[in-house]
Parts: structure tokens; C-alpha cells; sequence
């Protein structure tokens, strides 16, 4: 019976120990495995958090250069504006190598389109910074200006000057018509300096020097249109009168080529109107509009979306812990619940097979020392 009795008990003791064991065991790796994975995953986090902050910003100071550099065109913002780019290539690649950024498919698409974005906005940014090299290269109507337009005026204004000497001594030698000749021809030079003052105006007005461009590039060539029919009379009085004969020496010359420049000069002039009327009248414009800002909305949107995805994954490291909290936490209620049962066991089992017969015998004893039967 004593034998009995130990083997029950250490069985029910040793039962009662390794599931204290097993459950102690199991609790230790789940906690030990799970501390790993969230550090693991927080480091992870943070490292790419921060290599995302670092980009990003690398990409905001090259913007920063660019504006400085449209407003200034200081070298110095020019330069900082391709340093900063040349860093935030660097950033990108750091970024897109990382680990956690390839294990998650999310996060590795997005990170992709952001690549790509500054891709588009790096090109685009290079192309403007070209555009801004010379005054030449950012203002396409510049050349016409002064390849074209500049000179006409200097050659019309070289050949008037030639015919008013010519009508002048003529005026002074008495011959016929030379007075009238002079006074038409000073007229002509005050008419055409409005024309080209007008000019001058409108091409500064396109800035808003002077208020609204629009409005002001306007009453500019309303203004300007009265001067160029006045020099058109002009011309067309003196041509008639060199084909009348009465012009001095040399200046009916000078009437047809004076007539000649100033039609080239309406020409290129209205090729000029068209640029600076245009959008595209500085040539940073359409390269900022159709490709630089479309680009920085892609970037940023992608960079936003990246910033979710990481607040994605930390609510779902948060809710993974919390399962396996819940899951210790039932295990430990398991483990009690069967302690429980196996001390009930236990007792159950004592008083049917131990308590019980000892007590039987006990009374049988106590009858039979009382003389009665057993």
C-alpha cells in the first residue's frame, strides 16, 4: 500500500512539474523570441525611417538651391543645388539596398516609384539649371533681341542719321523740297524711338515691372501700334516724294532702305511677341511646370505613402505582440487551470484509494480491540 501510495503521489508530482516546466520553457521562448523580433523590427524601422528622412531632406535642399538659384542666379545656389542632388542619389541607393525595404513587397514598390520620381526630378532640375546658364539659354527671345532687333535699330538709325545730313545741306544749299525732306525726317526719328521705347516696355513688362504683364504687354503694343503706322505714313510720304523727284541727293536711297529695315524689323519683332507672350517666354518655365512639379507631386506622394506603410508596420508589430501576450497569457491560465485539475485529481484520488480504505481498516481495528468482531 505505502509503495503504492509514493508511486501515485510522485506521479502526480512529477506530472504537475513538467507541465510547469514545459509551460515555463514555452512562456521563456515566446518571450525571448518575440523581444528579438521587435527589436529586430525596430531597429529596422528606425533605420529606414531615418534613411528616408535623409533622403527626403537631401532632395528638399536641392529644391531649395533650385528657387534660390531662379530668384538670385547666384553660382553658389547652383552649385549647391547639384551637390545636394549628387548626396540625395547616394540616399536613394542606401535606401532601396536596405533589407527591410526588400523583404516588404509594399514597401519595395513604393520605394521604387519613389526612385523613379527623383529620377524625373533630378533630370528635371539639371535641364533648368542648364536653362539658367546665360541670359541667353534662359530667355529664348534674348537671341532675337539681340541678334536681330538691335542691330535693325542700329542700322535704321545709322541710315537716318545719314539722310538727315544729306537733307541738311541740302536745306542749307536752298534746293527744292529739302526743308520738308528734314522735317518729315525728324519726325520719322521721334516716331521711331517711341516705336522702339514701346518695345523696350513691353519686353520689361513680361516681368511685372510695371504691374499686371498681361495688362501692361498690352496697352505696351497698343501704344506701340500708333508709332508704327505714324513711321509707316512717314515712309510713304517720303518714298512719294522721292518718286516725285523731290528729294535731296542720296536720301531717296536712304527712304528705300529705311522702308526695308523697318519692315525686318516688324518681322522679328512679331517672332519676338510670340516668345514673350508665351509661356515659354523663359525657358525654366515649361521644364518647371511639365516636368519638375509633376515630378516633386510624385516624389512627395510616394514619400507620404511610405510613411504610412511604416506606420502600417508598426501597428502590426504592435498587434502580433499583443497576440503573443494573449497567447502566453492562456497558457498560463491552461497551465493553472490544469494544476487546478490535477490537485483535484489528486484529492479525489486520495480520499477514494488511500483515505477511505485506511479508515475502514481503522474501524475494523478499533472493534476488534473492543472485543467485538472484526
Amino acid at each position: 500500500m505505502w509503495h503504492s501510495m509514493r508511486g501515485r503521489f510522485a506521479a502526480i508530482a512529477g506530472t504537475a512539474v513538467a507541465v510547469a516546466l514545459l509551460a515555463a520553457a514555452y512562456g521563456t521562448w515566446q518571450v525571448v523570441r518575440t523581444a528579438r523580433e521587435a527589436r529586430a523590427a525596430a531597429l529596422a524601422h528606425e533605420r529606414v525611417q531615418g534613411q528616408l528622412a535623409d533622403f527626403t531632406g537631401k532632395v528638399h535642399a536641392a529644391e531649395l538651391a533650385m528657387h534660390r538659384h531662379l530668384t538670385f542666379l547666384e553660382a553658389s545656389d547652383r552649385a549647391a543645388a547639384e551637390a545636394a542632388l549628387g548626396r540625395a542619389a547616394e540616399a536613394a541607393r542606401a535606401l532601396a539596398a536596405d533589407p527591410a525595404v526588400r523583404a516588404d513587397p509594399v514597401l519595395r514598390r513604393e520605394v521604387g516609384a519613389l526612385l523613379g520620381a527623383f529620377g524625373e526630378l533630378r533630370r528635371g532640375v539639371g535641364e533648368v539649371l542648364a536653362r539658367l546658364e546665360s541670359a541667353a539659354t534662359r530667355y529664348p527671345g534674348m537671341p532675337i533681341l539681340l541678334g536681330e532687333l538691335f542691330p535693325t535699330n542700329q542700322r535704321f538709325l545709322d541710315t537716318l542719321r545719314g539722310a538727315l545730313q544729306a537733307a541738311e545741306e541740302a536745306e542749307r544749299d536752298g534746293e527744292p523740297g529739302a526743308r520738308e525732306t528734314v522735317e518729315l525726317l525728324w519726325r520719322l526719328r521721334y516716331a521711331w524711338s517711341q516705336l522702339v521705347s514701346h518695345v523696350r516696355l513691353f519686353i520689361a513688362n513680361r516681368s511685372g515691372v510695371f504691374g499686371d504683364p498681361e495688362r501692361a504687354m498690352a496697352a505696351n503694343l497698343r501704344d506701340r501700334a500708333l508709332y508704327v503706322d505714324e513711321v509707316r505714313d512717314l515712309l510713304a510720304r517720303l518714298r512719294r516724294m522721292a518718286e516725285a523727284g523731290r528729294l535731296p541727293f542720296g536720301v531717296d536711297e536712304a527712304v528705300a532702305e529705311l522702308e526695308r529695315l523697318h519692315r525686318h524689323y516688324e518681322t522679328v519683332f512679331a517672332r519676338a511677341e510670340r516668345i514673350y507672350r508665351s509661356e515659354g517666354w523663359r525657358a525654366e518655365i515649361p521644364v518647371l511646370r511639365g516636368q519638375v512639379v509633376p515630378a516633386q507631386r510624385a516624389f512627395w506622394g510616394a514619400a507620404d505613402r511610405i510613411g504610412r506603410r511604416l506606420a502600417a508596420l508598426a501597428r502590426e508589430r504592435g498587434a502580433s505582440h499583443m497576440r503573443v501576450a494573449t497567447a502566453l497569457l492562456t497558457v498560463l491560465w491552461v497551465f493553472a487551470l490544469g494544476m487546478a485539475a490535477l490537485m483535484l485529481a489528486a484529492y479525489v484520488g486520495f480520499e477514494r484509494l488511500i483515505h477511505r480504505p485506511l479508515a475502514v481498516v481503522a474501524r475494523a481495528m478499533e472493534r476488534e480491540g473492543a472485543g467485538g468482531e472484526p
